[in-house]
Formats: structure tokens, C-alpha cells, sequence
């Protein structure tokens, strides 16, 4: 068995996401990973990226067919575990030789759901070296079931081996192979993300230790693990050598937690001469000005923050474990340090009202923030709010909002599907039309570049544009 094909599929309302051809998509880099580490094994991989070849199912199956794989691995999240499931069932009819393997977050946070689906493997937690071991003993025809970390799927026989896999040591495996895409011209980058039309997204750590009940993390036991400062320039060179790239974005969920291995990966690209600007999310009660001063003399330019809300008793709630006073000191030390800050915030947490959901906005206004974002709530199975959400409201169909993320809104106790969506573009309006943040806007550019892209970044997110 050589022939592998990974897949990263659509999601069922793939059509709102991407309704134009240049809207910013994100790399599938845990294919790219797992493709870097099979192919440096031996196989013969290659990457299909629904998302820039694919319009519907069918499409999907005229890949297929020209790649002639001997097997298929798909990473599949829950926002498009209903697509993953549908094309599982199509590709078994069509091609039913071929052996499907699903691995990603969704069959590892839920594993039983395989059940629903024609995929005869599912990997739970990390996948390079599962995937790897599984291709291993399929070729020889020797039985996994004392492979760790595996759902197996026989008929409507469902088995789990023993543990899941996570992985310690980063360092071993190859930098993500962005040759195995068609082209990185495929993948624009989104102008409130980069200063730099071609950029790419770096993920330097797996895991987190803190515990957000909406996030995925909050309910598993995924050590926080973390490449080497040294992998880590390695791999910028690699991209700046074979790609032309000078525009980075650290895309780990919290890339500031390791304060000296920050340090360390400032200190190599200052002494490596590294022309490179890049941009991380961080926490609030990670930042310090040592820490900013030296990441903005190293190339950085943006730090984008969770915030979430502004009212401290939902803070509570949701576990974000940091106050207000800790955000107002770190968004400050960051606009002072001369980067750029960015927000996300979530309109309709649990708990949230009328005026909780008021001092959201205005606690945003009140913050030297470059850029807000206001998300309304999606619910995932994995996570500690799934299983308590009916506490505190109901979770209710989305058709379309200011800015979507899924098809399902958390809607709390006491407010509607409706004035949440309208909340949501309030809270945009209200942040970006004021004369005050567009006149401050305004002095910080110092060239034409930077007018442009400070008018297209709002532009992009007022009038939802590319």
C-alpha cells in the first residue's frame, strides 16, 4: 500500500464561507504535516484541499478517481463532520476497494460517531504516528486491533483500542510540505491578518492549559507541548528559502505562554538576520514590556487577543481565568510597544444579557484595539459547554449573520436568535465608526501601504469585502 491521498473536505454551507473566489482560506496544515511525515516514509502522498478543487461531492469523486488511491485519511472537524460523513458514504458506493481513515478533532472528542459513517478507521489525538503505524500494518495484513488510539469500524461493529495517542516531541517530525499543495496562490491571505498578500501560518505547540468551557481543550487532558526555538526558525527559513515568504502568522492558540521560549525564538531571528515580519494570539496575563520590546524588534507587528466579554462575572463562567484589569494593562503594553492589537470577542456567551452584552461593546471601544472581531457562539462536541448549554439557553439554527462561523448559534436564557445577529453588527458599527478610533487610526500610518491597508483591513470586516 502506497498510494495515499489525504482530504480535507467542505462543509455543508461551504457555499456562505466562500461565495468568492479570493476569500481567505487557511492551508489544511495537519494534512500538510502527516503528508511531510508519510512521504519522508516512503509513500506516495498527495493532498486534495476541497475547499480550492472541489464544488460539491461529485467533484470530489472526479479527483478520486485520477489520484487512484489505494487509501484515503480525511481530518474532519465538527463544522464539517456532516460533509466528511455524506462523501465517506459516496466514495464507498463509487470506489469500494479504497480504505477510509477519519482523524481531527470531532472522532477524536467523539469517537462513537464513526457509527453514522463508511470510514473503516478513525484516529483519536495526534495522528502522525497512528496513521503511520496503521499504513504499516495494513501493508503487511496483520491485525490493529493492538494499535493505540483507533476506532475501528466492522459492519455496525464499532471497537476502541486502548489510549490515545499524543504526541511529545515535535521536533521529530518534517516541517509541513506546502509543495504537496497545488499552489499557495490558492490560499490569500486575509489583509487583517498579514501586511503581506503571501504569508503563511506557522503552529508551533499542540494543546493548552487552560480550560475556556468553549473550547475543545477544556474537557481532554492534551499536554501543552511545543516545538524548539531552533525547529522553529528552521522552519521559517525553509519557507523564506522555498517559498518566497517574509510574512508569518504563529497560529497556536496561545503562542505567548512559553515566556523564554519566545524569548529565544525573538533572540534567533534578530542574531539569524531574519527579514520577517509576524504576527501570534496570546493571553493577557502573558504579556510584559521586556517581552514586547524584544518581540517588536524581532519582526513582530499584530498580537491578537481572546477577550471574549467585557463583564467580569461572565469571565467567571466561561473560565477564561483573567480579568479585565489584566486585559485593559495588556492591550495598553501592547499599543504602547508599537503593535498593532487585535480583539475577539463573543456576543451571546452563557450568562450573558441585554446589559452584559452592552458592556461587551463598550468595553471594546474603551481598548486601544487596532482591530475587533465580534463572533456570536458555536457550540462543539468535545467541549464542557456541550454538555451543560441547556443550563443556561438553547442552541438554535443560524441561516446567516455579519460574520458566520457555523450553522448553529448558542442563544442564552432570556435573548433571541434575532437580536443577537443584531447585536453583532451594532457591535461593529458601534467600534469602527467612531471619530475617534478612525482619527487615531490615521495618525499611526506613515506611509501609503500602510493607508491602504489600514482602509481595506476595516473595509474587509465593515463591508465584508475581499
Amino acid at each position: 500500500m502506497k498510494r495515499i491521498l489525504l482530504i480535507n473536505p467542505l462543509t455543508r454551507n461551504h457555499e456562505y464561507f466562500f461565495k468568492k473566489k479570493k476569500a481567505y482560506k487557511l492551508p489544511p496544515i495537519s494534512l500538510l504535516q502527516i503528508g511531510a511525515y508519510i512521504k519522508e516514509k516512503g509513500y506516495d502522498v498527495s493532498i486534495l484541499d476541497g475547499f480550492i478543487s472541489c464544488d460539491n461531492k461529485q467533484d470530489f469523486l472526479r479527483e478520486i478517481k485520477k489520484a487512484k488511491p489505494e487509501l484515503i485519511g480525511m481530518t474532519c472537524m465538527s463544522t464539517n463532520f456532516l460533509f466528511a460523513s455524506d462523501l465517506s458514504r459516496i466514495i464507498k458506493k463509487r470506489f469500494p476497494e479504497i480504505i477510509l481513515v477519519i482523524g481531527g478533532s470531532h472522532i477524536t472528542y467523539s469517537p462513537k460517531d464513526i457509527k453514522e459513517t463508511r470510514f473503516d478507521y478513525g484516529i483519536i489525538g495526534d495522528g502522525e504516528d497512528t496513521f503511520l503505524d496503521l499504513l504499516t500494518i495494513l501493508s503487511i495484513k496483520k491485525d490493529v486491533n493492538d494499535l493505540p488510539g483507533l476506532v475501528i469500524k466492522k459492519g455496525n461493529k464499532i471497537t476502541t483500542t486502548s489510549g490515545i495517542v499524543y504526541n511529545q516531541d515535535l521536533d521529530k517530525y518534517p516541517v509541513p510540505d506546502y509543495s504537496l499543495l497545488t499552489s499557495l496562490e490558492d490560499y490569500p491571505t486575509s489583509i487583517i491578518n498579514s501586511k503581506d498578500s503571501k504569508s503563511l501560518t506557522i503552529i508551533t505547540s499542540r494543546g493548552c492549559p487552560f480550560r475556556c468551557i468553549y473550547c475543545t481543550y477544556s474537557k481532554n487532558n492534551r499536554p501543552y507541548v511545543t516545538n524548539s526555538a531552533n525547529y522553529v526558525i528552521e522552519e521559517i527559513k525553509t519557507y523564506t528559502k522555498k517559498h518566497g515568504v517574509k510574512n508569518f502568522s504563529f497560529g497556536d492558540d496561545n503562542f505567548m505562554h512559553d515566556k523564554e521560549r519566545v524569548k529565544e525564538i525573538c533572540k534567533k531571528i534578530i542574531e539569524n538576520k531574519l527579514d520577517i515580519s509576524w504576527s501570534c494570539q496570546a493571553r493577557a496575563n502573558t504579556i510584559d514590556k521586556e517581552l514586547l520590546d524584544l518581540m517588536k524588534k524581532a519582526g513582530c507587528w499584530q498580537i491578537s487577543f481572546g477577550i471574549e466579554t467585557g463583564d467580569k462575572e461572565i469571565l467567571k463562567i466561561i473560565k477564561k481565568g483573567t480579568t479585565n484589569d489584566i486585559i485593559i494593562k495588556a492591550i495598553n503594553l501592547t499599543h504602547k510597544a508599537g503593535i498593532r492589537t487585535k480583539g475577539f470577542f463573543i456576543i451571546g456567551l452563557p450568562g450573558d444579557t441585554k446589559e452584559s452584552i452592552r458592556r461587551t461593546i463598550n468595553f471594546a471601544k474603551s481598548l486601544p484595539l487596532d482591530i475587533a472581531i465580534f463572533f456570536l457562539l458555536s457550540i462543539n462536541k468535545g467541549t464542557t459547554l456541550y454538555d451543560m448549554f441547556e443550563s443556561y439557553g438553547k442552541n438554535e439554527y443560524l441561516e446567516d449573520a455579519f460574520i458566520k462561523q457555523s450553522d448553529n448559534i448558542f442563544v442564552p436564557k432570556g435573548l433571541t436568535k434575532k437580536y443577537l445577529i443584531k447585536q453583532q453588527k451594532r457591535a461593529f458599527i458601534k467600534f469602527y465608526l467612531r471619530p475617534g478610533y478612525i482619527i487615531r487610526q490615521l495618525l499611526r500610518i506613515r506611509s501609503f501601504r500602510e493607508l491602504m491597508f489600514t482602509t481595506r483591513s476595516v473595509g474587509k470586516i465593515l463591508f465584508r469585502t475581499d
